[in-house]
């Protein structure tokens, strides 16, 4: 979400600036967050203050198959990543990660629940592009990381660990889970659950 504010800039740790002048200022808050500011200008002077911000959305992604069927194999990430970002207006980036349970990092600058809807519809698309069946559903289930990461983990904080369920039952997924339980023991804006059933 872009919006118009009046931002100390001092307020803020410089992390690095791109050498053309549509590349954005990367800032990091004071609570480790990324921010990506844009001055209203092609270049932004680093004594200005009146900028137009947005925060980045970035979901590491690990991916749950519980569907059994050659008609819904395991996906290929590398083609996944790629396809994603092609797929989307609004995921900016896509990583491959290489990590025994974390498979993607994808950021954008929509809502963490708006990129929820987005990524679920974008998955099921790829998937029906391959041809493979979809008589089921995708689930994502996300939860904010709200505490210190270990320097180089994929999960920072303010970072969003995501799974990304495909299940033939959704119901009983989430029960086996204790899903509602998990809700309750989380703030509300650091939690999310979407379906395709319902996007």
């Amino acid at each position: 979400m872009i919006t118009r504010s009046t931002l100390c800039l001092d307020q803020f740790e410089i992390l690095g600036k791109g050498g053309s002048s549509c590349s954005p200022l990367f800032l990091c808050q004071p609570d480790g967050r990324p921010l990506i500011i844009h001055h209203r200008q092609a270049e932004i002077p680093l004594d200005s203050s009146e900028v137009y911000f947005f925060l980045m959305t970035t979901f590491v992604l690990s991916h749950n198959l519980q569907v059994q069927s050659d008609l819904v194999p395991a996906l290929n990430f590398e083609l996944l990543a790629q396809e994603l970002k092609s797929l989307s207006k609004n995921i900016s980036s896509t990583v491959v990660l290489n990590h025994p349970h974390w498979k993607l990092s994808i950021s954008s600058d929509l809502s963490p629940q708006d990129m929820a809807v987005d990524l679920v519809q974008t998955w099921s698309e790829h998937r029906r592009q391959l041809g493979h069946d979809m008589n089921h559903v995708v689930l994502a289930l996300g939860g904010r990381k709200d505490s210190q990461a270990s320097p180089g983990a994929p999960l920072q904080e303010g970072y969003w660990g995501v799974d990304l369920v495909e299940t033939p039952d959704e119901s009983t997924f989430l029960q086996a889970i204790n899903w509602e339980a998990l809700k309750a023991g989380r703030p509300e804006d650091a939690i999310f659950e979407v379906s395709s059933r319902a996007s």
